[in-house]
């Protein structure tokens, strides 16, 4: 496999207590074959060599590439308690009920990972689904079509056809899934015990939102 990428990150702490991280990837994994490791532990290949003679035949991007990835994450301290800018009382009852407290957030943005699309028929050496071959150019998109257990690709057929014989069809992972978005968040607060010693309590929301991908 090869893997190639530009990773700049920007990371801000502001006076009001706000820390800001930012990160972006863009990068392109290529491969001959494998898996998509997420959520599968130690996965193996979700896919078979078109020819165990000819592994360039299935050169191209790996199942797992996302070539743009952004994530954003942020910690805001609030205004209040020992050393901020409101009820800097030395009032123990106000520290505990409005000192300490936290937000914080994770934002993440992916492009789609990359998968291939299988004629259903066998290549000629029968080891493997050749992939189909275009007939006019065709782009997926992520359409919900009643009945169907999750996104439609392709509500048509019409751009493919079988590969001709003795060939297998079009590249490996040539067309790209919908993209991926994520909102996460956290309220917190510490409770000084000793000098050295702190208690947290934590509430956190993942996918805050609600949002289906």
């Amino acid at each position: 496999s090869v893997y190639h990428s530009w990773q700049p990150s920007i990371r801000k702490r502001y006076s009001n207590g706000l820390l800001l991280n930012f990160s972006y990837t863009f990068g392109k994994v290529i491969d001959n074959m494998s898996g998509d490791p997420i959520g599968t532990g130690y996965s193996a290949s979700s896919s078979s060599a078109m020819d165990s003679n000819n592994l360039r035949l299935d050169r191209g991007r790996a199942d797992f590439d996302q070539s743009r990835v952004a994530i954003l994450t942020w910690i805001y301290e609030m205004p209040f308690g020992t050393g901020k800018r409101f009820l800097t009382t030395n009032n123990r009852v106000l520290q505990t009920l409005f000192g300490g407290w936290q937000l914080q957030g994770f934002n993440s943005n992916q492009s789609g990972e990359p998968f291939s699309i299988s004629s259903g028929a066998k290549i000629y050496q029968f080891g493997a689904n050749a992939r189909v071959a275009l007939t006019g150019a065709t782009q997926p998109s992520d359409a919900l079509v009643p009945g169907s257990l999750g996104p439609v690709f392709f509500t048509s057929t019409n751009g493919f056809q079988l590969a001709t014989a003795g060939t297998t069809g079009i590249g490996r992972n040539t067309f790209q899934g919908p993209a991926f978005w994520d909102m996460d968040g956290a309220f917190s607060k510490t409770f000084p015990i000793k000098e050295k010693v702190k208690m947290s309590i934590r509430v956190e929301a993942f996918n805050a939102l609600n949002h289906p991908n």
